[in-house]
């Protein structure tokens, strides 16, 4: 008998549980805002960050707003629920990693506070890998029993509606869940 989950309809085996994909997209959020934060903290302390650059050569645009562009791309992935979003976020952490160990030698207190972004969105990651959709393990057939046997043990409980399938599920599977244990 095929596995059977108790997921949502359109999940996907390793999918984040809907809870998670919040949790994970709104801490990517946060990190965009305390982004933002240590933009302005290094304008306003006039040490800019590697990625923003002196007042007299700022960096190019496209390098000023990697980070916003980072936090806010991996957002968009949690909200629409791309596959293997727990690894991707992993990828993204390990990105916003490597933009906080450069400004260690521009002032360490902005690469200390990037760093702990990248912390904390690594701790919110690895608990997200926590809440994911997983198969079902077919403990009701006994390992040894074959869909026909489940369904004959079940047909005399559940009548004829046993062999029906009831939106796209298989109720064989279904039904077995009520079916009494059996004792040797």
């Amino acid at each position: 008998m095929a596995q059977q989950s108790l997921a949502p309809i359109g999940t996907r085996p390793g999918d984040l549980t809907g809870r998670w994909r919040v949790v994970l997209a709104v801490a990517w959020v946060l990190a965009f805002f305390a982004y933002a934060a240590i933009w302005q903290a290094s304008v306003e302390i006039g040490i800019g960050t590697w990625w923003i650059g002196a007042r007299a050569q700022p960096t190019p645009t496209f390098v000023r707003v990697l980070p916003s562009l980072l936090s806010i791309s991996m957002a968009m992935c949690a909200i629409y629920n791309v596959p293997r979003l727990v690894r991707l976020s992993a990828f993204g952490v390990v990105l916003a990693t490597i933009v906080a160990i450069p400004d260690f030698t521009r002032s360490i207190g902005l690469g200390v506070a990037e760093l702990v972004i990248a912390g904390l969105l690594g701790v919110v990651t690895v608990a997200a890998g926590t809440g994911r959709y997983r198969l079902a393990p077919d403990r009701f057939t006994g390992g040894n029993d074959t869909s026909a046997e489940t369904s004959d043990r079940t047909a005399g409980t559940a009548g004829n509606s046993a062999s029906e399938t009831h939106n796209g599920a298989d109720s064989d599977g279904v039904m077995a869940l009520f079916a009494p244990p059996e004792h040797p």
